[in-house]
């Protein structure tokens, strides 16, 4: 992985990638978005045909920046088109939740 490290003893289920700080170019980003209603933003990356959806980022200059704890595989990139707004809004809330409690 480019940006993100495996969990090697994760506490939960949902800890799939090492709490680290990561920056990833603008120009690899496919979405960047702020929830409809809620105060999350999230971005979906792309690695070896594997779409990421990152929660709890930010925008710092020409680079989207978060913790690694926040990312999650969400989808083969070929499936992508089958998923809208809503359900993208939807998810991000929900993965950020996760880790908010």
């Amino acid at each position: 992985m480019k940006y993100f490290q495996k969990a090697q003893h994760p506490a939960t289920p949902y800890e799939i990638f090492e709490f680290t700080k990561y920056e990833i170019p603008l120009h690899e980003i496919m979405l960047f978005k702020k929830h409809e209603t809620e105060r999350v933003r999230y971005a979906l990356y792309c690695e070896e045909e594997t779409v990421y959806l990152l929660t709890n980022v930010s925008v710092n200059d020409a680079a989207v920046s978060g913790y690694g704890g926040y990312a999650k595989p969400y989808c083969k990139l070929g499936d992508i088109g089958g998923y809208n707004l809503a359900t993208l809004d939807k998810d991000a809330y929900n993965w950020y939740m996760t880790h908010a409690r």
